[in-house]
């Protein structure tokens, strides 16, 4: 923020109660329906009611150097997707905690949704605090709800709404309108994700295919309880071969005009049964997707 920031050390010992996350998606790529769950999350006491979630006064965030510039912060989200052990991995909404090894000491360990694991690693990575992501977002536990409507209010987000221009640290944030709309907070506010990777034009489009559209496969990185299809790298590892829960890798399809290059919908997945919502949620599927690269990265 404007005033100095402190470093966070001590992540795991941080107990917020953050948003859960919605999820679909499937390994059959020849799955014709696919079932699109939303968790249940606790939505803290100042995403209730409120129709914008952005803070009335804005700050500018200035945060240490310690975080790098451009993709580079997003090595530690990648680094516990890529490492922490299945047993050490769960996706919770409750006592959320990251931990990462240092100086030689501690391990890799995930207990977190979908919004607290963004929200704490950019902790990590900026040594943000809670009361600097109240000061920036409004809460020390941003909703998935609430990064989409800070995305779109330009609060220390520029809006990417090409596909093309989408790159790795990049933040997605769906909002499931239908959970949010008239102050509800029942169910997930929405999921959120970080571009692990610019996304990739699909040479040959493959069902759901949409009418004017282009496909782009996009590599993302969360913690979901519904991985992302074939690929994920919590497909089928955890005990037995069941889905593992918790921080992976995964890849999402986005859809964009095929003229102008503006995002257009999404699928959780590549599989042909995945479903297809429009970026823009008309009264029909009501789950928005927004892309925000966060300012001071620039």
């Amino acid at each position: 923020m404007t005033r100095p920031l402190l470093k966070l050390f001590l992540l795991s010992s941080i107990a917020l109660a953050i948003t859960g996350c919605g999820g679909g998606g499937s390994a059959d790529p020849d799955s014709e329906t696919i079932a699109e769950g939303v968790q249940v999350e606790e939505v803290l006491p100042e995403d209730r009611g409120n129709g914008t979630l952005i803070p009335p006064n804005l700050v500018v965030v200035d945060p240490d150097v310690g975080g790098g510039s451009g993709s580079s912060w997003v090595m530690w989200p990648e680094s516990l997707a890529l490492n922490v052990l299945d047993e050490n991995n769960v996706y919770a909404n409750s006592d959320q905690a990251l931990s990462w090894p240092s100086s030689g000491g501690g391990i890799y360990s995930v207990r977190a949704d979908c919004s607290g694991f963004v929200t704490r690693s950019l902790m990590k990575a900026f040594g943000f605090t809670p009361e600097d992501m109240v000061a920036w977002m409004g809460s020390k536990g941003p909703s998935s709800a609430r990064y989409h409507e800070n995305i779109l209010g330009g609060n220390n987000y520029q809006r990417i709404e090409r596909a093309s221009e989408v790159r790795r640290g990049d933040i997605l944030a769906i909002k499931y309108l239908a959970n949010t709309d008239g102050g509800k907070t029942d169910g997930g506010t929405g999921h959120t994700m970080i571009a692990a990777s610019a996304p990739v034009l699909r040479a040959t489009p493959t069902r759901p295919e949409i009418a004017g559209t282009v496909q782009y496969e996009m590599r993302i990185i969360d913690s979901t309880s519904s991985p992302h299809g074939t690929g994920d790298s919590r497909k089928g590892t955890g005990v037995n071969g069941v889905d593992q829960t918790g921080a992976g890798l995964g890849t999402m399809r986005l859809y964009a005009d095929a003229s102008s290059g503006v995002i257009t919908g999404y699928t959780w997945s590549l599989s042909t049964g995945s479903t297809y919502y429009t970026a823009t949620s008309p009264s029909d599927d009501k789950r928005s997707l927004v892309v925000g690269r966060m300012t001071f990265t620039q």
